[in-house]
């Protein structure tokens, strides 16, 4: 309840920070996944693991389930880089959390 509380004071705050024609595209949850929330980020299959690649701002930039091929694998990486890159150029190149993840998305592939 104190965590709804807090999410329900910052809405405002975020909202000002993300365009107006993208408020449609964004959600909060606050008392478990709905079958429309479950539709929404594809998410049908409870008893199947999903990855989700979001960015600094909670946005679903990938998502897959199930073994991946190859190609999915290196789209993976390929989203992976692009956001070290964005997070570098946002905090300073050379900081330690592009560091450390670059040796992540080589490891992936």
């Amino acid at each position: 309840m104190l965590k709804a509380m807090l999410i329900t004071l910052f809405v405002p705050s975020l909202r000002r920070k993300i365009p107006k024609d993208r408020h449609d595209k964004y959600f909060i949850v606050r008392q478990g996944v709905t079958d429309e929330i479950r539709s929404a980020v594809g998410l049908m299959n409870a008893r199947v693991g999903y990855v989700y690649l979001v960015d600094s701002q909670g946005r679903i930039r990938w998502a897959a389930n199930g073994i991946a091929n190859d190609e999915e694998k290196e789209a993976l990486v390929k989203g992976v880089r692009r956001l070290v890159n964005t997070l570098g150029s946002e905090e300073g190149a050379g900081t330690k959390e592009a560091a450390a993840a670059s040796p992540v998305a080589s490891a992936i592939s």
